[in-house]
């Protein structure tokens, strides 16, 4: 089977369809985060607003204390891939990606690269917080905030293509960069892969690359440790407590929130390392 079917997805609600108060938390987790997409994470917990208001009440203190930056380069600080490879731009051509495509190709990566790194550990405080009492005038540290986040270069990139409107060809190179995934009934294709799909010869080159590193382990030991150290530091950074109750676990929010949760903090590390790896093969050579 070629295709992407609506089958093969859990349900999230797309930046496109947001209406009303998802919408609304939508344009506050770009502003916020200084993103130019709102990640899966946040897009499947919208499916039931109640757990996305909750967990986006939050996160959104901690985040501006500029804690969730801070640990996300922590986490990140000594990452090291074996043998990631480089392309000069004659051989990006040669693979079809046009070097006019590659601003945009290095915004959509780099725009993982940011987000990623600080999703993994708000997942932390998100557990952490779950478990946890309210606590009245409740501050948050600033765990040695930097004084400024990064941010974009202002560079536009275009929305996702829809997995429905794949190409059976393009819907083929996706699949086969999944099928080294464990069964997940929550977590699918990842989003930086649906982006890429706007540019058929990057998501070709992009998995070609990752293929050799994913059958020899190397993409899944750098991983490895990735979500421990995002869990501790999330639960190091989480407030006393959080702003309200939380939704009970036997809720459809709070059944929600904890598959994300477990779901996501497996399976984004992976996509770190990911990206990591496209960054150094699409840099450009010459700066």
């Amino acid at each position: 089977m070629n295709e992407i079917g609506d089958l093969d997805l859990p349900q999230e609600i797309y930046e496109e369809e947001a209406i009303g108060r998802t919408a609304e938390i939508y344009d506050d987790i770009r502003t916020t985060l200084q993103l130019p997409m709102v990640n899966m994470i946040y897009r499947r917990l919208a499916i039931n607003e109640e757990a996305l208001d909750w967990c986006w009440e939050n996160m959104k203190p901690v985040i501006l204390t500029g804690a969730i930056d801070r640990a996300g380069e922590q986490i990140t600080d000594e990452l090291f891939i074996d043998d990631a490879p480089t392309f000069p731009a004659e051989g990006l051509r040669l693979a079809g990606v046009a070097e006019d495509q590659r601003p945009a190709i290095l915004a959509v990566i780099d725009g993982y690269n940011r987000a990623n790194p600080r999703n993994t550990v708000l997942l932390g405080v998100l557990k952490a917080l779950r478990l946890r009492e309210p606590v009245a005038g409740a501050k948050v540290d600033s765990f040695n905030a930097p004084t400024t986040r990064n941010g974009g270069d202002g560079t536009l990139i275009p929305p996702m293509v829809g997995l429905t409107d794949m190409s059976p060809d393009i819907a083929a190179t996706v699949r086969f960069m999944i099928r080294h995934r464990k069964p997940d009934a929550f977590f699918s294709v990842p989003s930086m892969y649906r982006h890429l799909a706007n540019w058929p010869g990057a998501l070709s080159l992009a998995a070609a690359i990752l293929e050799p590193m994913e059958a020899d382990g190397r993409i899944s030991r750098a991983a490895s440790g990735l979500t421990a150290s995002a869990m501790a530091l999330g639960e190091k950074i989480a407030p006393v407590g959080p702003i309200g109750v939380a939704p009970a676990p036997e809720t459809i929010a709070g059944k929600l929130m904890d598959m994300v949760v477990d779901s996501f903090s497996r399976n984004i590390p992976e996509l770190i390392i990911v990206g990591a790896i496209l960054r150094q093969a699409f840099a450009d050579d010459t700066t």
